[in-house]
């Protein structure tokens, strides 16, 4: 797995995970054993053996055409990639797979789901832990049900499912998967009244996977609640509210999750407008839970953002309009918060953009400006492992009169920060790398860019050292493809094959499990409109590449996944 991709322009960004993760919905059954879509579907082909030195597997979705929507897997273990594989056959007489696919923690599991415009929806399971995607198998929910989406279990043994009734809400169903996926969901939520719903966006486990948390509005009244229940055999229907007095206007729970030993509850609550406004504990270690506690100080200013550590155990908290505003951080202890303190005390304000904690949760980092010179962000780190934070130290080289940095990004190790920059108004985007524990000084990776080129997406390798840009470094009519690497700083290798006319490298490239491979997607203008063509090169090969997808597919997303048994 390599760290997260990003691109230097996206207002909402933290990270992303560099193999694609998308969410899919719900399935379905009818009396018979047979899939409506026809016959059992069926995976063929043959594996290509050892696994060469930056193997991986692939699943894309992809249309051929005016085809149906499609899943395939081609295996890239070997020296060359196999032909595409079709995952669900046949799929004939209308019926099409919806969006892409929803994988489980260890992506074990892979679930999607098919639509068909008059026979409603099924959908699929099937076990990805072999050389090549298992037999899939229907999940027995009724077609007539709208599919939403889905969660595994910690221990990946069960499946969550919200699946709309047709009333104008969704109802969570709970199932135990068997060896080969298959599952039979049952009704898990708390009754629906007419024009009731959960929420299935809100679907959370407890660390043990004993209990399960959820949002919804049963009633059907317009105010949104959080409920408690187990997830043992008897346990279906059944749930405690926890939800506390919410302002009216910010009623909307956007989050649920557990701490880390399981013994508290939180849930952010806010408006759709304005987005997050505070967060709720519940001690749920007693029977029953104790009332809501509000752990957030009171908000002030026009918008408030957060961000969790990994471990749920402290909480950044920004405040602000307009993209600036002040920034905070403090733990969490049980339904007990920390001392609230203030990282940024200098003149400027922070950022909204881009702040966030190391992956290990040791440092946060955000961008800041000054009040002569608004929107020039530098970029800060705090240490936030001690007693109470450290002073803000400034990371980024010197930057000229409209100079900003535009985007941080952690190797997934925490040992290296990554960030774009702008060194004046008018130039490029560069590539600058920072370790923080030593502190060293920041140094720029990438070749000096043509006039007018920049860097637009990075994507780097698990600790670091490897670092994938698209961008027009050789040409600024052209984004393709480069590597740089931190112990030869200052030089770009193009990767990518060349290109022909119109055609650009686009965003997201990924590494293999062992970063001596990668996948990257080309997009062409057809008739107006984006294709994207999937495509791999080996790192000691560079401008080899080769196409790993088939002609005539248009690919939509693109999920890597390592060598089965690695």
């Amino acid at each position: 797995m390599t760290s997260a991709t990003a691109c230097p322009g996206d207002p909402t960004a933290g990270t992303e995970t560099a193999s694609t993760d998308s969410t899919s919905a719900q399935s379905s059954t009818t009396d018979d054993a047979a899939s409506t879509t026809g016959d059992e579907p069926t995976t063929t082909g043959e594996t290509s053996g050892d696994h060469a030195p930056g193997g991986a597997r692939i699943v894309y979705g992809a249309r051929a055409g005016d085809g149906p929507g499609e899943l395939f897997f081609v295996d890239c273990t070997g020296a060359t990639p196999g032909p595409p594989i079709p995952i669900h056959t046949p799929l004939t007489g209308g019926w099409s797979v919806s969006g892409f696919a929803s994988f489980s923690p260890s992506s074990r599991w892979m679930h999607y789901v098919v639509r068909h415009p008059e026979l409603g929806a099924e959908t699929w399971i099937a076990d990805m832990s072999g050389p090549l995607p298992a037999a899939p198998v229907r999940i027995e929910l009724p077609t007539d049900l709208a599919h939403g989406v889905a969660g595994f279990t910690h221990d990946e043994s069960r499946l969550a499912l919200a699946a709309n009734q047709g009333t104008g809400g969704s109802q969570i169903y709970l199932c135990t998967l068997g060896p080969d996926g298959s599952c039979v969901p049952e009704v898990w939520g708390v009754p629906l009244a007419p024009g009731g719903g959960h929420s299935g966006q809100s679907i959370s486990f407890s660390p043990d996977d004993t209990r399960l948390a959820y949002a919804g509005d049963p009633d059907g009244d317009g105010i949104e609640q959080v409920f408690l229940g187990g997830t043992a055999p008897g346990d279906a229907g059944e749930a405690a509210s926890l939800s506390g007095e919410l302002p009216p206007d910010e009623s909307a729970i956007t989050e649920i999750w557990f701490s880390a030993d399981g013994g508290t509850l939180y849930y952010s609550f806010g408006s759709l407008l304005n987005g997050f406004a505070g967060i709720h504990a519940v001690d749920v270690s007693v029977d029953p839970p104790a009332s809501p506690t509000n752990i957030t100080p009171p908000k002030s200013a026009e918008k408030r953002l957060i961000r969790l550590r990994d471990d749920t155990s402290a909480v950044l908290q920004w405040d602000g309009a307009a993209g600036r505003g002040d920034l905070s951080f403090y733990d969490l202890d049980g339904t007990e918060a920390g001392e609230v303190v203030s990282l940024h005390d200098a003149p400027g304000r922070v950022s909204g953009k881009y702040f966030g904690f190391s992956p290990d949760g040791r440092f946060a980092f955000y961008l800041a400006d000054t009040e002569d010179a608004p929107d020039e962000w530098d970029l800060y780190a705090v240490d936030t492992s001690g007693p109470l934070p450290s002073s803000p130290t400034k990371l980024n080289a010197p930057l000229a009169a409209g100079g900003a940095v535009t985007h941080v990004s952690f190797s997934a190790d925490s040992t290296r920060l990554l960030y774009f920059a702008r060194p004046a108004s008018g130039l490029g985007v560069d590539l600058w790398t920072v370790r923080l524990d030593p502190l060293t000084a920041p140094v720029m990776l990438n070749s000096p860019l043509p006039a007018m080129g920049t860097l637009e997406f990075l994507t780097a390798s698990d600790d670091g050292s490897r670092v994938l840009v698209v961008g027009t470094q050789a040409s600024f009519e052209t984004a393709e493809l480069f590597l740089v690497e931190t112990a030869a700083p200052g030089v770009s290798s193009k990767l990518s094959a060349p290109l022909g006319p119109g055609q650009n490298v686009a965003h997201l490239p990924f590494f293999s499990a062992d970063s001596q491979r990668v996948f990257y997607k080309v997009e062409d203008i057809v008739d107006g409109e984006p294709v994207y063509s999937l495509h791999q090169v080996d790192i000691p090969t560079p401008g080899a590449a080769v196409q790993v997808s088939a002609e005539d597919h248009a690919i939509v997303e693109v999920k890597v996944l390592p060598p089965a048994g690695s």
